[in-house]
């Protein structure tokens, strides 16, 4: 149970934004899903910032700042016309953004395991397997840009292809969890017997 309630207090903090949003649009439409989108975003940083005096971290930032920038455009305009291309752009802002990291400073994923207090985090080649992962998640956010942009440049319409998305997107970012966490072992043994994962990790 503690378990479950520090990966939902994990889910929330870092992909609250993108949860509300899809759960207010399912069931009051675009517009109100934009605004509490931003009122959630706020709320945000005046509870980390102003009520528990936390420095907020480099990925919340980020994900606040392309959430209020999109959202704000779509909102004071008569017609959301960054919608129909927005996740492409979102997406590929998140890709270059894990990507990033990998050679800038801590690759996120073990930014997140480290938070998180992940058991095993000092285990020999664990460092290294969370740089690994931090790849396959920048690869997954460019594959779907690129998947989003095929459906926004096709003959669906935007009602279509935002039913499309608000199902794949949560389906395919469950798949990389779940299927991570299924396929952990298998994917270490791997990498051991190509030699990827070094026996000692100093790093």
């Amino acid at each position: 149970m503690k378990k479950l309630q520090s990966f939902l207090v994990w889910l929330f903090q870092n992909f609250g934004p993108l949860i509300v949003f899809l759960v207010t649009k399912s069931v009051m439409g675009l517009k109100p899903a934009i605004l509490a989108t931003l009122i959630w975003s706020i709320a945000e940083v005046i509870y980390l910032v102003g009520w528990k005096r936390e420095k907020p971290s480099q990925f919340f930032c980020f994900s606040v700042g392309t959430t209020l920038l999109f959202g704000a455009i779509d909102l004071y305009s008569d017609n959301p016309f960054l919608f129909r291309y927005e996740s492409v752009l979102t997406n590929v802002l998140t890709g270059l953004y894990f990507g990033a990291t990998i050679f800038i400073g801590k690759p996120l994923i073990q930014e997140f395991a480290e938070k998180a207090k992940t058991d095993g985090i000092e285990r020999p080649g664990a460092k290294t397997y969370l740089r690994y992962l931090t790849v396959a998640w920048s690869t997954y956010f460019f594959v779907k840009a690129g998947i989003y942009l095929h459906l926004a440049n096709s003959s669906l319409s935007i009602e279509e292809t935002t039913a499309i998305r608000s199902a794949f997107g949560p389906i395919s970012f469950g798949v990389m969890l779940g299927g991570e966490r299924l396929l952990r072992p298998a994917i270490i043994k791997a990498l051991k017997a190509f030699k990827m994962l070094p026996a000692l990790d100093q790093s």
